[in-house]
């Protein structure tokens, strides 16, 4: 959908898919302006709430972590309880898995990157 403003303050909408043009009145163009702004604001918000959502379980997944032994071979699944990861949707659980790759990858934090496993999950040993 395309979106074009007149001098007039008029809305014309395009549909892409049989090219009709739709005019709007001005007091239409205003809220029409303020639900875009809207929902700009809206998506702000929640892409700012979802990075502080898995920035908490890299966290989570760091400070467990260090409870493990030296010498311990483990996924990050690991990290977290069985009921408590399955509730992770399963494209955070691959960002997360990216996530503590490159933290400990770029930081030492006396986790050392190991081979894959046969599901391609990437394991890590405690140093």
């Amino acid at each position: 959908m395309e979106v074009a403003y007149s001098a007039q303050s008029i809305v014309r909408l395009q549909l892409n898919q049989n090219q009709e043009t739709q005019v709007f009145p001005p007091l239409l163009t205003f809220s029409l302006e303020h639900s875009i702004l809207d929902i700009e604001n809206n998506i702000n918000v929640r892409r700012k709430a979802y990075m502080q959502d898995i920035n908490a379980l890299l966290e989570t997944a760091l400070k467990e972590a260090k409870n493990l032994k030296p010498g311990e071979s483990f996924l990050v699944k690991d990290l977290f309880k069985g009921y408590l990861w399955n509730r992770i949707p399963r494209g955070d659980r691959l960002l997360l898995g990216s996530l503590f790759l490159s933290h400990v990858s770029a930081n030492d934090c006396q986790i050392s990157v190991s081979n894959k496993g046969a599901s391609g999950q990437q394991r890590y040993q405690k140093k």
